[in-house]
């Protein structure tokens, strides 16, 4: 197991998988990030600061075959800096077919990058003909980072999986 990915310094954050979702093309994996106030380097403008993610990953299936790939940027603009205990959070699907696979993340900000361990996934069809799980999804309305599916159902990601004892968590099958 080999990703020739490798960064000049550490990002301090944490990288979130879950096959969880789908509309009417077909299921996805939702790839999520949490990223400490601590450990943003956001680049001065005018308007104020901008904070660059980049976003990685490979699917594979359980042969080795590539499945999907990501490859995308996610930028913030923020008036101010970003509070100390507050996080920067963001996510992107990656449509697959149903299927077992692995896949390999890794998110990059600045000079500094994470790479996730090869975590396997379960996608499940969702039209089925037999009940079907996908991952297990427990968020939290307080983490604001969601996905809306088609029939307007929404599922709360929590990739930092800290809850408040006094708040409700939201779960998704």
């Amino acid at each position: 197991d080999s990703w020739p990915l490798r960064f000049p310094k550490a990002l301090e954050g944490t990288l979130f998988v879950a096959a969880a979702g789908a509309d009417s093309i077909g299921p996805k994996i939702q790839l999520a990030f949490a990223v400490p106030a601590s450990a943003l380097t956001p680049d001065s403008i005018a308007a104020g600061y901008v904070h660059d993610f980049r976003m990685r990953a490979t699917v594979l299936a359980l042969d080795g075959t590539l499945v999907a790939t990501l490859d995308t940027l996610r930028r913030f603009l923020t008036k101010g800096e970003v509070p100390s205990g507050e996080q920067m959070l963001a996510r992107a699907p990656i449509r697959v077919p149903p299927g077992r696979y692995t896949i390999r993340a890794s998110l990059e900000h600045g000079r500094s990058g994470l790479v996730s361990r090869r975590d396997t996934v379960v996608v499940a069809s969702p039209v089925a003909p037999r009940l079907a799980l996908a991952d297990l999804v427990v968020g939290s309305r307080s983490v604001r980072l969601f996905w809306i599916a088609e029939d307007g159902d929404t599922t709360w990601l929590n990739p930092l999986a800290r809850f408040r004892r006094t708040e409700p968590i939201e779960v998704t099958l």
